[in-house]
């Protein structure tokens, strides 16, 4: 039985698991989904070889629920993803995914199972691996409720949870919650929540090995110092979000990015590794696929300013990033009919 698995999505998400192994020994197995945010090949290759105890593996959750799928494609989604007939010459009986042992996990067993996601297919997969499973933070969605599809709605009122909202880490076998604020954790989850930071993995990982991980992720971020404040401005694709059309939100941005200029700042831009395509006029740049919180690992200089419309690595990890931050938009009207 290995002792860690690490469930991960986006680059945040893998500099966490990686500097929690780390700061375990490096001993761990961690899954990253690429379903949205691919490993570039040669950020694959530096990982790996900053972390050389940590096996990491790469798939998507597409593939992963196609391959457990049994189920006609007529079949809702929600349903295929969930149930699957039993094996031939085998007692019929259905098979959920947290006993599916097909998956690319195969059938080893952990200790641990940190997820940074639950609505996965293949977090109920990880789940059924492991002894214990623990959600950790992903983003400001720990800290509200979701509404539900219609359909899904009816599934969960027949399983006894709430039908209409979601809340993350709500699952049975969610067995622990940890985040930076647990007191802002919806009630209904509260009870599972306890607190940890980007600065408690930070210190007990080793220093040389943890801005070896960090340089695998960039090897040539800008140098800050010099005359003049500075600010970072953190983008989210609010485009693919809904929020407004791609031409409004380089408008928006680059608004902000003239007005910091006007006012004195020298201006850079970290586009989320969602929101690729553009740049700003004037302002250098941070590679976008570069989890910010991994900045104070290869500097010790701090941004004047770092403003974002509403940023969980502005909420959590700004003291470390910058002297001053701005979140303009309430988390609790971050969405589109706000």
């Amino acid at each position: 039985m290995s002792e860690t698995l690490h469930l991960c999505n986006n680059p945040r998400h893998l500099l966490f698991a990686l500097l929690d192994s780390l700061g375990a020994a490096g001993k761990a197995r961690i899954l990253y989904l690429e379903d949205d945010l691919p490993v570039p090949a040669e950020t694959r290759a530096a990982l790996r070889a900053a972390c050389p105890a940590a096996e990491i593996t790469f798939t998507t959750d597409r593939a992963e629920m196609a391959r457990f799928a049994g189920l006609p494609r007529w079949v809702p989604e929600v349903i295929r993803r969930n149930l699957r007939p039993g094996q031939s010459g085998q007692p019929v009986r259905p098979i959920r995914p947290a006993s599916w042992r097909g998956s690319t996990l195969g059938t080893e067993r952990f200790t641990t199972g940190y997820l940074y996601h639950s609505g996965f297919f293949m977090a109920k997969v990880a789940a059924g691996l492991c002894d214990r499973v623990i959600l950790r933070e992903s983003g400001l969605n720990n800290y509200t409720t979701i509404r539900v599809p219609v359909l899904k709605a009816l599934l969960r009122l027949l399983s006894g949870l709430p039908p209409l909202r979601q809340v993350w880490g709500e699952e049975r076998w969610v067995d622990a919650i940890e985040v930076e604020h647990p007191d802002r954790l919806p009630p209904t989850v509260r009870q599972k929540a306890r607190a940890l930071s980007f600065a408690n993995l930070r210190a007990a990982a080793p220093p040389a090995a943890a801005g070896r991980l960090a340089r695998a992720f960039c090897t040539d971020l800008p140098h800050i110092g010099g005359s003049g404040p500075t600010a970072l401005i953190l983008t989210q694709p609010l485009d693919r979000q809904g929020f407004c059309s791609p031409a409004e939100k380089v408008r928006l941005y680059q608004g902000i990015s003239d007005r910091l200029a006007t006012a004195g700042y020298r201006t850079f831009a970290k586009n989320h590794p969602r929101d690729n395509g553009f740049t700003l006029s004037g302002a250098g740049e941070l590679p976008g696929f570069f989890p910010i919180e991994a900045w104070p690992l290869l500097s010790t200089a701090q941004f004047d300013l770092a403003i974002a419309l509403c940023s969980a690595s502005l909420s959590q990890q700004a003291g470390d990033i910058a002297l001053t931050s701005i979140q303009l938009v309430p988390a609790a009207l971050f969405e589109r009919r706000h």
